[in-house]
């Protein structure tokens, strides 16, 4: 697709999927390489040394990685009135305090579903699995003290809405024993609504584990 960017990941990961919401929200044409980190790591080094999920593929043909760049940059590309971070000061650091500790939740359920998965269960490190545990429910309780009845900010999502469903959706599907949705009814609430949004049914894809 000629002019237009190319995503690098699976839309299974909450970080990918952020960025796809935002490229779909600013009308910024796209493609979407779903390409895995590790089964496709050969093709993935073509685009990023990490091979790392999200790279972005610009349309002049220079990259980035790491969805919080990727989405900054993205930002510059449409005008300040449609910008999903919030312009004025104060929203604005509501907006990053936000998207931190969801993104760290996601990483966090990231770093619990490769101990779980990739090591034998008596391999596992108990200790970490537990401090990822306590990690998860104090970023989910922290998350739900802060939980809008609509959206964080104004009449539309921003990115920390937007990270927020996709971490929280990913850490339900990737790790649900370490997660209890149950006591977070406003995070689950928000999310839902989100879920609902167009724009994320069309880039919902259903978690398959990495093997």
């Amino acid at each position: 697709m000629a002019g237009s960017y190319q995503l690098v990941g699976m839309l299974d990961s909450p970080f990918v999927r952020r960025v796809a919401v935002a490229l779909e929200l600013y009308d910024l044409g796209y493609e979407n390489l779903p390409l895995r980190t590790v089964g496709d790591a050969a093709e993935f080094a073509r685009y990023s040394p990490l091979k790392r999920a999200p790279t972005l593929v610009l349309p002049d043909g220079q990259t980035l990685v790491d969805s919080h760049l990727i989405l900054a940059h993205l930002d510059e590309q449409v005008s300040v009135e449609r910008r999903l971070t919030p312009s004025s000061a104060a929203p604005r650091l509501a907006c990053r305090q936000v998207v931190g500790v969801a993104a760290g939740l996601a990483d966090k359920a990231v770093s619990a579903f490769y101990e779980k998965n990739f090591h034998t269960p008596e391999q596992r490190n108990a200790r970490l699995l537990e401090r990822n545990r306590g990690q998860l429910a104090d970023s989910l309780a922290w998350l739900e003290e802060r939980a809008p009845a609509q959206w964080l900010f104004g009449s539309s999502p921003s990115h920390a809405d937007i990270m927020v469903a996709t971490a929280v959706r990913f850490a339900g599907d990737a790790v649900p024993d370490l997660l209890d949705l149950g006591l977070a009814p406003r995070v689950v609430a928000w999310c839902a609504r989100l879920e609902a949004l167009p724009v994320f049914v069309k880039t919902y894809l259903s978690f398959d584990p990495p093997k």
